[in-house]
């Protein structure tokens, strides 16, 4: 062993938990200060608790858009010079490199605070999907893909393998274009929205199934030679093969989105949606009214008042 060589410590994650406060209370201040300025423009114009809901999921999402663009240039600033990001994705080297000096491996300059801060955003994640009162039509999912997320982000970087910055970075990559997909979503802006949706399925297919296939192929063909636990590699390629096999299950809910507006004119997403029905206390006072005036119109074709129950009584 090299004697000036640095192995990952568990206390390296210290990065991880402030940037997990430090990104939650940046996704408040979205939400703070974006919330009447969104709240005019969103396509809900009716329902006030529908129009609420969309407002606060653009808004998250404008926030989701700025943190993986951010993520996505630290991540191939760090890893654009390194042996093992492929021509593909904008580097230069192979993923078959990804043990090359193994168990010593050369780290890329910031790759430490990359990897453990882009940790600390999934984990903000799980949080927040453990703690949601609403809960999405893909919760089971969500809470899934976080778990097996921080169990790989700490295997990743606690085994000194760097493949797991890849898988990161080629994740954030994806996200851009979904989040800003989202925030269209939610305004009257459907040909944008159709548009934005069409290439975010071209960088899903390219990165979140093709390249992650390829990542997953590379490690677990090499991860036996380069170990020595005889069940390493099993988990490895089963929880990274969950992550794929998730990747697929939603594009194809997504191309059923797309399938839908072609057909129907309307981009709603259906994969992350509330699972509980809007009230209907939250109507419009345009549509109380309307409701409202139907039960009151008495058999004369008269309209009393709600404080004068003498008057129904009277043309009864």
């Amino acid at each position: 062993m090299p004697a000036d060589y640095r192995w990952p410590q568990l206390h390296d994650f210290w990065f991880t938990i402030v940037t997990t406060i430090v990104l939650g209370s940046l996704e408040r201040a979205f939400e703070y200060f974006l919330y009447d300025w969104f709240y005019d423009i969103c396509k809900e114009k009716n329902n006030l608790e529908e129009r609420d809901r969309r407002t606060r999921k653009a808004i998250q999402n404008m926030y989701k858009c700025c943190y993986y663009l951010s993520a996505t240039v630290f991540g191939y600033l760090t890893l654009k010079d390194s042996y093992i990001l492929p021509p593909g994705m904008g580097g230069s080297g192979s993923l078959w490199n990804q043990f090359k000096d193994f168990p010593y491996i050369e780290h890329p300059p910031l790759y430490r605070f990359y990897f453990t801060g882009t940790m600390g955003y999934h984990v903000g994640g799980l949080l927040n999907q453990f703690f949601q009162k609403k809960k999405h039509n893909d919760y089971i999912e969500m809470m899934f893909h976080h778990l097996v997320t921080a169990y790989l982000y700490t295997f990743s970087y606690m085994t000194n393998t760097l493949i797991g910055a890849v898988v990161s970075f080629l994740h954030d990559c994806t996200d851009v274009s979904v989040a800003w997909t989202r925030i269209w979503a939610e305004t009257k802006h459907s040909r944008v929205t159709a548009y934005s949706f069409v290439v975010a399925q071209i960088l899903w297919s390219y990165f979140r199934v093709f390249w992650l296939s390829q990542c997953i192929y590379v490690s677990t063909m090499q991860i036996e030679v380069y170990t020595l636990s005889p069940i390493l590699q099993p988990i490895f390629g089963f929880l990274l093969s969950c992550l794929l096999v998730l990747h697929i299950y939603w594009q194809y809910l997504m191309i059923g989105i797309l399938f839908n507006y072609a057909n129907k004119g309307v981009a709603e997403d259906t994969v992350n949606n509330i699972k509980q029905v809007v009230s209907t206390d939250c109507e419009s006072e345009e549509e109380k009214m309307k409701k409202g005036g139907k039960a009151l119109i008495s058999d004369s074709g008269a309209t009393p008042s709600k404080a004068s129950p003498e008057r129904k009584e009277k043309n009864e």
